[in-house]
């Protein structure tokens, strides 16, 4: 209650927040955490780590997105297939192990009606080693994709799986399957797209990956 006798409107559930809440420090912990699902999870700490550690990547996006023309064009109904290249980042917690590689991918899809689409496809994220320790993970994922045209350029988040395999220096092979999840941003010519997008995986302890490619729709 301020001094005006007219009392503000609570900050959870209220889709309107008062510029003052959000500038509150207590703002952020009064956020329903408890309402968030894992996949969710998987999706702010991808977000979080791209604007940690990738801001030259981040700022791309937002210049071409204010850009672009806002007039919604889904993104035509078809199959289609693609391939990107880029680096991958991986961590083994056990070991302090936190290295990059070269890492590529081919992946083919299926666009629904609407903004929805499904897609699966091949990764190979290198082999990062330190010192006599060397990791050599490839996986195999599926996603559903959410895409938001804005004008030539889409947006798209995507959440999935993957099931990884990887040989290690030194010991014995490991595998597993995991949550997997992505943003980016697609430009769209006729039947080519150029994508860049930055993926996470939850594969050995995590695997974030940073690519470039292009798709075709038939």
């Amino acid at each position: 209650m301020h001094g005006s006798g007219v009392a503000e409107p609570p900050l959870v559930g209220n889709p309107m927040l008062d510029i003052r809440a959000i500038r509150s420090h207590n703002a952020f912990y009064r956020f329903p955490v408890h309402n968030i699902a894992y996949g969710e999870i998987e999706i702010i700490k991808l977000t979080m780590w791209l604007a940690m550690k990738n801001k030259l990547l981040v700022m791309p996006m937002v210049v071409l997105a204010l850009f672009c023309s806002f007039n919604a064009v889904a993104k035509d109904k078809g199959f289609y297939v693609g391939g990107s290249v880029g680096s991958a980042d991986v961590s083994v917690d056990s070991l302090s192990f936190d290295e990059n590689d070269f890492a590529w991918k081919i992946f083919a899809g299926y666009q629904l009606i609407g903004l929805f689409a499904v897609e699966g496809g091949y990764v190979d994220f290198g082999a990062p080693s330190s010192g006599n320790f060397k990791v050599d993970p490839t996986g195999w994922n599926a996603f559903g994709i959410v895409g938001l045209p804005v004008g030539p350029i889409r947006l798209f988040g995507k959440l999935g799986g993957i099931y990884w395999d990887s040989d290690v220096s030194g010991g014995p092979s490991d595998d597993g399957t995991g949550v997997a999840a992505g943003l980016g941003l697609e430009f769209e010519l006729f039947s080519l797209g150029v994508r860049a997008e930055v993926e996470y995986f939850d594969a050995l302890d995590d695997i974030y990956m940073l690519s470039v490619g292009a798709t075709y729709t038939f």
